[in-house]
């Protein structure tokens, strides 16, 4: 699986390439998980993620999802705010592992749905987007 990896404080985050429409330099400031401009929802992952000390320089814009305030589609909608995209590479599926149910529990963990355990001993968190905007969109919703 191809993934986009960024470095977050104690772990990576890899991030589908197949769920991206494309990338975006970012260099505004953020101070809210979700933020609303004229277009876009912005969904900053390092504050989402409690790794405020991080700093954002990447937009993702994700493929494929419908407007919520219309319910028409439109592609430019969500935008994933990271840090650094530090490279793209593959993932062989030997070295993926599903998230333990148990982990499931955790505000954030079901955002992953899968961990990649590095030679070094790192952890690699693969981001599932569509389960992301799709529980931002209930609580929009609310």
């Amino acid at each position: 699986m191809r993934v986009f990896l960024c470095s977050y404080s104690g772990f990576t985050m890899a991030i589908p390439i197949n769920s991206v429409s494309s990338i975006i330099l970012f260099k505004e400031k953020t101070e809210k998980e979700i933020e609303y401009n004229n277009k876009n929802i912005l969904i900053s992952l390092p504050l989402l993620l409690g790794c405020g000390s991080c700093k954002i320089k990447h937009g993702i814009i994700v493929k494929g999802f419908e407007n919520i305030r219309t319910g028409t589609f439109r592609e430019n909608q969500f935008i994933l705010l990271t840090t650094e995209i530090e490279c793209e590479t593959n993932i062989t599926d030997a070295a993926v592992f599903s998230v333990p149910k148990n982990l499931g529990v955790t505000r954030f963990a079901r955002f992953f749905n899968n961990i990649i355990f590095n030679d070094t001993g790192g952890l690699t968190l693969m981001l599932d987007p569509l389960q992301l905007i799709k529980n931002i969109q209930k609580e929009l919703t609310k």
